[in-house]
């Protein structure tokens, strides 16, 4: 069984409840509509930075403390979402195609982690958690969260 990896940026404030979807659910994503709880973590460290960044506030990202964690999963465990993706599915907002996309599978129950591909960086991918997969808890191992900084040069 081959373990994958994944990084999750939140702030510290809210560390606890890193992973239970809430954020997503509250204000919705590209991948999930309101009121449908999904974590959303990235590839690699620079790509949950990216992703992060292009939603906030240059103030923002320098007031508030954030920290970075680790994550690994089973690779079975994860759905790819392949075949042909809507033609709006990069416009910002967020369009309702993506969204419908991620609350069916949220809804099935088919897989703890979706598969999709960045809008920030073309070919690299993100990983959706779903927080009410059954067995969840057992099948994701979480890493204590690091401190987290950016370099002020992101900031222009």
């Amino acid at each position: 069984m081959t373990a994958i990896t994944a990084w999750r940026i939140t702030q510290q404030k809210h560390a606890q409840q890193a992973f239970n979807g809430d954020g997503a659910r509250l204000f919705a994503g590209r991948w999930n509509s309101r009121g449908i709880p999904v974590a959303y973590t990235a590839s690699s460290q620079s790509l949950a930075k990216l992703e992060l960044l292009v939603h906030l506030e240059n103030e923002q990202i320098l007031r508030d403390a954030y920290v970075l964690f680790q994550l690994t999963f089973p690779e079975e465990q994860i759905r790819v979402l392949d075949g042909d993706l809507p033609d709006d599915w990069t416009i910002s907002p967020p369009p309702l195609s993506t969204r419908a996309i991620g609350d069916d599978w949220i809804k099935s129950q088919q897989s703890l982690v979706l598969e999709v591909p960045s809008v920030v960086t073309p070919g690299e991918t993100n990983y959706l958690i779903n927080p009410a997969y059954p067995s969840a808890v057992e099948l994701l191992t979480l890493h204590d969260p690091v401190p987290l900084t950016f370099d002020p040069r992101l900031l222009k």
